[in-house]
């Protein structure tokens, strides 16, 4: 949430914290068996087997970058400002979860990663569209598979 405004109040900030958000999502994404798609600026696009595992993982980056060491000049800004309550501390990442499959997958001939595309992969980007920043919402497909698991995970 905000990026483009922290971008614009101090880059070399942001660059950093964007560094930290990245490593961060990579390490989770790697403890909960996920696969990065792609990526486009400060924007994800990962899978996982199940709908357990993608929401396990959005749970965990929410509480892991909370605990980040975000540049002073990233939590003065308004999108990033560490709040006395906790609520927010840093980057605020919006995460939406679909469960469905690919109507094609493919490999990417220059990078080589497998790329996915369809409906559900639509689907996963406009349910992420709906969110703010610290949220996870999920479709009812995904919580139908999950419903039942959340104080599990």
């Amino acid at each position: 949430q905000g990026s483009t405004s922290l971008w614009e109040a101090n880059a070399s900030a942001m660059e950093q914290a964007l560094k930290l958000h990245d490593a961060t999502i990579r390490q989770v994404l790697a403890r909960h068996g996920g696969y990065e798609v792609t990526t486009e600026g400060d924007a994800f696009q990962v899978c996982f087997h199940t709908a357990g595992d993608a929401v396990a993982f959005c749970l965990d980056v929410q509480t892991e970058l909370m605990g980040c060491n975000w540049p002073s000049e990233t939590l003065e800004h308004s999108d990033a400002i560490r709040t006395e309550d906790h609520t927010w501390n840093g980057l605020r990442v919006r995460m939406g979860v679909h469960s469905g499959k690919p109507a094609s997958v493919t490999k990417h001939e220059m990078t080589g990663r497998w790329r996915y595309a369809g409906p559900s992969v639509a689907m996963a980007k406009a349910v992420e569209g709906t969110c703010h920043g610290g949220q996870i919402v999920l479709s009812h497909e995904c919580y139908q598979l999950v419903d039942g698991q959340l104080t599990q995970l």
